[in-house]
């Protein structure tokens, strides 16, 4: 069986974090990928990002926390239980 090699992806970001995708898009690029970046308000990133989980790439703002463990849980664990790391 062949493996299915996947090199385009949609990237999702504010435009308060364009500088650093600008750098991080032409990175990826370098090594052979294609993303499409897609800059959306705030209040649109949080909801797919945080609330619907509706994005393949993300780079923005973290969500707030109160704790470390509010912080790190989710970073570990992800929303269903299942290792992120």
């Amino acid at each position: 069986m062949g493996r299915v090699r996947i090199t385009s992806f949609s990237f999702l970001t504010v435009l308060r974090f364009s500088r650093q995708v600008e750098r991080l898009e032409e990175d990826l690029k370098a090594v052979g990928l294609e993303p499409s970046v897609e800059l959306v308000d705030p209040e649109e990133f949080a909801n797919r990002v945080f609330r619907r989980r509706a994005y393949q790439m993300a780079l923005g703002f973290i969500p707030p926390s109160t704790t470390p463990n509010s912080f790190l849980c989710p970073l570990l664990y992800g929303a269903e239980g299942r290792d992120n790391v």
